[in-house]
């Protein structure tokens, strides 16, 4: 079997989640991990990394047809470029920051439209040895990395040719960024000289006009577990043994070394965003199937998308307790098609002792507050139970 074939196998075998089971499954993880979440994150089970698979293999394609890389390419190819957001993407010149022995740091280019920021940050190898990727893209396909590199994983590429993996973490600094609770990627690529170019993205907790965005870049080394021959081979044997068991592995092939991860910090600044809109819902809306009402709901619209907020009380506990925690909203427009933004997942709260609790969500950018909302609720551990409600919205 090829290194694509294996991929295409991964990708075919695995059935797709229902919406907003990703977003649902990330937060619950988050919430039972805490603060030292990212150091488990190499604990995650086969079928989430298999998942990982398939979404790489899914959309490697289409984005490896892009010419450059860039905030703009990748709006771009995510149909979510607006005016709007095309005129706050800014250049930026700035300051190298060493890693010693490692690598260089630096920001390249910024997006901020007053509350989501998007950064492009370039990692430049100062040794010919060293293989940096994205976090947790051991599992990507190097083609997606590296267009035309051709088949297999890019763990397996960097093995081959005797090169030490880095998985490169962008957080929040200590302490300076309160009101960034996090960072993620939209999107890496490797350059001809190891370059390792980074989209990084995060939404703040209250919006702004502008504020100085302090990152912490992580260089972590990714070890082999004994007697692993390559990932190919492990999928292989993964796939093999499926035939004739359900269990899943029980260690990954690679294991983050924390202990001797090297970093530097950092900073942008992010400014000429603001709030386009704002808007709320009219009244509150029962969703007796889930024991759950919505007490309110609020949007803001932004250049890059629309973020909303879904507050709900717990009406009839047993109702609720039966979703197992599995209460999700996805927001249709009036042609019942989804309204969710490919730049963001969203998140969910826990019921508090009162049992209120939020959704978040990112939407579409929208020009103006629209009049209504469809909200169809579901069980996103059960996709077949669902309730659809619409909500009229009152501009601010």
């Amino acid at each position: 079997m090829t290194d694509k074939e294996l991929i295409q196998r991964i990708a075919s075998e695995q059935p797709l989640p229902p919406p907003g089971f990703e977003a649902r499954q990330e937060h619950l993880l988050s919430g039972l991990m805490g603060k030292e979440g990212m150091k488990m994150k190499k604990k995650m089970s086969a079928a989430l990394i298999l998942a990982l698979a398939l979404f790489i293999a899914l959309t490697a394609v289409a984005v490896a047809e892009i010419s450059g890389f860039s905030i703009l390419s990748f709006l771009e190819s995510k149909q979510a470029l607006t005016p709007e957001a095309e005129k706050l993407i800014q250049a930026v010149d700035g300051k190298a920051e060493t890693i010693p022995g490692m690598a260089e740091a630096s920001v390249k280019e910024t997006l901020f439209d007053g509350r989501s920021a998007m950064v492009t940050l370039e990692i430049r190898p100062l040794r010919d040895d060293i293989f940096l990727i994205p976090d947790c893209g051991e599992e990507m396909s190097i083609d997606f990395l590296i267009p035309g590199a051709g088949d297999g994983f890019a763990a397996d590429y960097a093995r081959e040719r005797g090169m030490q993996l880095y998985s490169v973490l962008v957080s929040p600094a200590d302490d300076l960024n309160a009101d960034v609770p996090y960072v993620d990627y939209y999107d890496g690529r490797i350059a001809e000289d190891g370059t390792l170019t980074l989209i990084a993205r995060a939404t703040l907790n209250n919006s702004t006009e502008g504020f100085d965005f302090h990152m912490k870049v992580r260089l972590i080394p990714c070890i082999w577990a004994a007697n692993t021959e390559s990932l190919k081979a492990y999928y292989s044997a993964y796939l093999d043994k499926e035939q004739e068991t359900d269990e899943e592995p029980t260690a990954s092939p690679l294991i983050y070394d924390f202990e001797n991860a090297s970093e530097c910090e950092l900073t942008a600044r992010l400014e000429k965003g603001s709030v386009r809109w704002r808007a709320h819902s009219k009244e509150e809306i029962s969703f007796p199937t889930f024991g759950v009402t919505v007490t309110d709901i609020t949007a803001e619209g932004y250049a890059l998308t629309t973020l909303l907020k879904i507050t709900c009380k717990v009406t009839d506990a047993e109702a609720f307790e039966k979703t197992d925690n599995g209460l999700w909203f996805n927001i249709l427009d009036d042609n019942g098609v989804s309204m969710w933004s490919d730049l963001d997942n969203g998140g969910v709260t826990f019921p508090d002792e009162n049992g209120v609790f939020t959704q978040t969500d990112s939407l579409i950018a929208l020009d103006t507050a629209p009049e209504t909302l469809h909200l169809h609720a579901f069980n996103c551990w059960e996709k077949e139970i669902f309730e659809d409600k619409t909500v009229e919205l009152i501009p601010q």
